[in-house]
């Protein structure tokens, strides 16, 4: 982990993950997202559905990203579901959710 970094490093970093376009919007505000990433230890979740046949390439800048938190300092958590798939996911929004089995 980086937390040897200083300020002036991490906001280095931060501007830079935002000039790349990795992230599109903040809520409340960017403003307020940057001084979080600055002064305090942020946890950041990512999961992705175990029954997809494959990750592709799409999937690299989700990984690239949480890299860039977890060298500032953050704690990241990447989850690929198990017993939360099992519920399933429709393709047709109209359907009812069909459990799977395990």
């Amino acid at each position: 982990m980086t937390n040897n970094l200083t300020k002036e490093e991490k906001l280095q970093k931060i501007n830079e993950i935002f000039a790349r376009g990795l992230i599109d919007s903040v809520l409340p505000s960017k403003e307020a997202f940057i001084e979080q990433l600055l002064n305090k230890r942020l946890n950041f979740y990512i999961g992705f559905d175990p029954t997809n046949t494959s990750l592709h390439l799409g999937h690299a800048q989700n990984f690239m990203l949480m890299e860039q938190f977890r060298q500032l300092g953050h704690k990241i958590f990447i989850l690929f579901g198990d017993f939360t798939a099992c519920i399933g996911d429709p393709s047709e929004r109209s359907m009812e959710r069909v459990p799977l089995t395990r």
